[in-house]
């Protein structure tokens, strides 16, 4: 089961994902932050396996240390979460996979479930 790290600067958004996948994917191990300073902090102090990232992330880590970061490890998922199209753009500087925010429940979980190796243990009507 992946260890994911949730960095969205929103409270509801955060709390609202972190539901999904415990609930409907049945993640167990789930880490949350609301800036780019303690996503670093996470990733340096800690072993996760994805990275479910805002784009709208303040202090967002560049491109760049992602880069050498997967060079120790590679195997990281990074997924740029945003409800703006236009940011999908910058999932590719990110070599991250793009999943638009605004997508009913069950479409966004769809979407994440094959990136984050778990599996679903309750399907439900949204």
């Amino acid at each position: 089961m992946p260890r994911v790290l949730i960095a969205d600067p929103d409270p509801a958004s955060s709390n609202a994902i972190l539901l999904w996948l415990v609930h409907r994917l049945g993640v167990e191990e789930i880490l949350q932050v609301a800036d780019g300073n303690c996503l670093l902090e996470q990733l340096v102090t800690g072993q996760v396996d994805a990275v479910l990232m805002d784009g709208a992330l303040p202090n967002r880590p560049d491109p760049e240390f992602f880069q050498a970061y997967r060079t120790t490890r590679p195997n990281l998922v990074l997924v740029l979460l945003s409800e703006k199209a236009e940011l999908s753009a910058l999932a590719e500087e990110y070599a991250a996979t793009f999943v638009h925010k605004a997508l009913p429940p069950s479409d966004f979980l769809e979407a994440l479930q094959p990136l984050l190796g778990s599996n679903p243990i309750a399907r439900s009507t949204d």
